[in-house]
């Protein structure tokens, strides 16, 4: 297959993956969109009075805005879109109405991705030596994007993101950053290309989608260092950058030593700051950020290589790092965070993808998965840091596809996109009711202490009470 032969009706390539990832997503999800409320859906929604309104006045849209008070900006997009949804649905006594809102924003999310990925490997695939920019849209090109907007929306770390309620504000966060990264590139490319009205885009349009994304979830204050990746690994030769090249070595030197002193001051300050809510916790700033370095670890083990016993709501049951050798994978997990980003800027140039995926999976995780004193690990985590990650592994695909069969590789990424899938189908069965997902998160993980907690209190409220004498999950 000539990867630069160019699609000739474009209109249906972008249709025909966007209507086949509805229907898949759809398929996959079915079974869990009737599932229960759980954990924090009780406090945050069902016993949210404010958020339960009966008219769309100004009034009560603000009162449910501004009904919570978690994290800095308490999330007022996100509850919004709470109350929205419950005016419509009338009461909290189903969870499918807010589990399709919650499916319908997952599955435009990965049209989202798909979209992104097209402007993403088209600018890498523009500035490669042997480009053919006659093709319009290459075969290469569509089928990279295709590959990573289904693995992205078909895989099973996105499924708390989905089936868990309350987490629809990870979702939304992601929904907004991705709206950001795709007019910025959109605007970035017309300045490039000199063409008219290409500042809007990146100082206009961009900054106000990640406003609303931080009005979502707070992580989305992370758009600035996405940008500063994307512009490190495909814009780094043009303007204003082109620039630093004529700045003498002595000057560089003085930039770049201010930069680093400046950074340091800010993690210092940060950790400061920090330091007094470890006073609640069990552990240090420094038994967390190793603890982490394993945590990422599992993370990308989750992405890439899914086992179903590996996922769950909790993850208390992982053992908390108090040195480098205990437990004994704690400094391997650190070296080979290391190798991996060592690697990211060794081949930047030749493999730009590559680069630019891991830089965004590592600063994907930099508010939740760093310093600051939050529980060690949850899925959702990786909403948009796992699409980071699957850009990355898709440019090892093309490059493999450069050296055997593409035929062959096309039907490998094809049954990895299958047993995705079907890892998340089965996962997403044990969201039915809340029994069988207590009884499948035990079984996966029987050593977590909130678990076992939780799923006592789940007996006793339907007084199955010799389940609880004889241990049955």
């Amino acid at each position: 297959m000539n990867s630069r032969i160019a699609w000739n009706k474009p209109w249906l390539f972008y249709l025909l993956p966007m209507v086949a990832m509805a229907l898949l997503a759809t398929a996959v999800y079915f079974s869990g969109l009737s599932g229960p409320f759980t954990l924090d859906d009780n406090s945050n929604l069902l016993d949210n009075k404010a958020i339960q309104i009966t008219s769309l006045d100004s009034v009560s849209l603000k009162n449910a805005a501004f009904s919570i008070q978690s994290g800095p900006t308490y999330r007022p997009v996100s509850m919004l879109s709470f109350a929205i949804n419950y005016y419509f649905a009338g009461s909290f006594s189903s969870t499918t109405p807010y589990k399709i809102t919650n499916l319908a924003i997952h599955v435009g999310n990965g049209w989202l991705v798909f979209l992104l990925s097209l402007l993403l490997v088209g600018r890498a695939h523009s500035l490669a030596p042997d480009n053919d920019n006659s093709a319009p849209l290459s075969w290469s090109v569509g089928l990279f994007s295709v590959f990573v907007a289904f693995a992205w929306l078909l895989n099973p770390i996105q499924l708390t993101s989905v089936l868990y309620v309350i987490q629809r504000m990870s979702a939304l966060s992601g929904m907004f950053v991705l709206l950001s990264l795709i007019a910025y590139l959109l605007g970035r490319n017309r300045i490039v290309n000199k063409q008219k009205f290409g500042a809007i885009f990146v100082f206009a349009l961009a900054p106000v989608m990640g406003i609303l994304g931080a009005l979502a979830k707070e992580n989305a204050a992370l758009l600035p260092l996405y940008v500063g990746a994307i512009e490190y690994t495909l814009y780094r030769n043009e303007s204003p950058w082109h620039l630093w090249n004529r700045v003498s070595k002595r000057n560089k030197l003085i930039i770049l030593s201010f930069a680093t002193l400046a950074v340091v001051v800010a993690c210092y300050w940060v950790i400061s700051i920090t330091q007094t809510a470890y006073h609640q916790r069990s552990l240090s700033v420094g038994e967390r950020v190793m603890t982490e370095a394993r945590v990422l670890i599992f993370y990308i083990s989750q992405i890439l290589i899914p086992q179903i016993n590996s996922f769950g709501l909790h993850h208390d049951d992982i053992a908390i790092s108090d040195s480098l050798i205990s437990p004994w994978t704690t400094l391997p997990s650190i070296i080979i965070l290391g190798a991996i980003l060592f690697l990211a800027f060794r081949y930047r140039s030749r493999l730009p993808l590559f680069s630019l995926g891991i830089f965004l999976f590592f600063t994907g995780h930099l508010l939740e998965s760093t310093i600051y004193p939050l529980d060690i690990a949850y899925e959702h985590r990786n909403y948009f840091a796992s699409f980071g990650l699957l850009l990355a592994i898709g440019q090892l695909i093309a490059l493999l596809g450069k050296h055997i069969d593409r035929r062959a590789v096309l039907m490998m990424a094809s049954a990895y996109i299958i047993l995705l899938a079907s890892v998340t189908f089965l996962i997403a069965k044990n969201w039915e009711t809340d029994i069988s997902l207590y009884r499948a998160e035990l079984r996966n993980h029987p050593n977590s202490a909130i678990l076992n907690f939780e799923y006592a209190g789940l007996l006793e409220h339907y007084r199955k009470h010799e389940t609880a004498l004889d241990g049955s999950c």
